[in-house]
C-alpha cells in the first residue's frame, strides 16, 4: 500500500485545514492510499525521530511526502535522505533562521492544548537536519 505522509507546519497539527482537507481528498478520490499525519513537536530532535520512525516502517514500499511551512523543511530533509519525492507547500527556507523569535518564550500549539518552549539548543538541532537539494526533480513546489 502506498503511504501519503502529511507533515504538518510549525506549531500546527494534523487538525489543520489542509492536513483534513488533503485526507477528505484522498479518502474519497484514492482510499488505496494511506494517509498518515503524525502529531508532531516543535522540538527537532523528537520530531526527527517520529518522522525516521513513520517512514522507515513503511519502506521498501511507496511513500510519498507533502509538507506545509516547517512540514516542508521536513519533508525536504526526508526527501533527500530516503530519495522520496514531495510535495512542498510554502516550505520554511533555513528554519534556523527565524527560530531565535521563538526562544524562551511560552509557546501554545494552534489546535491542542500543547504547549512548548524552545532553547538554543534546539536550533543545533535543526541546522543538523537542513540539507541541500541534490535531487531536484523530486519536488513539487507550490508558493
Amino acid at each position: 500500500m502506498a503511504t501519503l505522509l502529511y507533515i504538518h507546519g510549525f506549531l500546527s497539527s494534523p487538525l489543520s485545514f489542509k492536513a483534513q482537507q488533503t485526507a477528505q481528498w484522498l479518502a474519497v478520490n484514492h482510499p488505496e492510499i494511506e494517509f498518515l499525519c503524525p502529531q508532531l513537536t516543535p522540538y527537532p530532535a523528537d520530531a526527527q525521530k517520529l518522522l525516521e520512525s513513520a517512514i522507515e516502517g513503511r519502506l521498501p514500499g511507496s511513500v510519498y511526502l507533502m509538507g506545509s511551512s516547517l512540514g516542508g523543511f521536513w519533508a525536504t530533509w526526508l526527501a533527500e535522505k530516503y530519495n522520496l519525492r514531495a510535495i512542498l507547500i510554502n516550505p520554511a527556507v533555513r528554519p534556523q533562521d527565524f527560530m531565535p523569535a521563538y526562544l524562551e518564550v511560552d509557546l501554545k500549539s494552534y489546535h491542542t492544548d500543547d504547549s512548548y518552549r524552545l532553547s538554543a539548543h534546539h536550533i543545533d538541532e535543526i541546522i543538523a537536519v537542513d540539507v541541500p537539494v541534490v535531487r531536484p526533480n523530486n519536488y513539487w513546489l507550490l508558493v
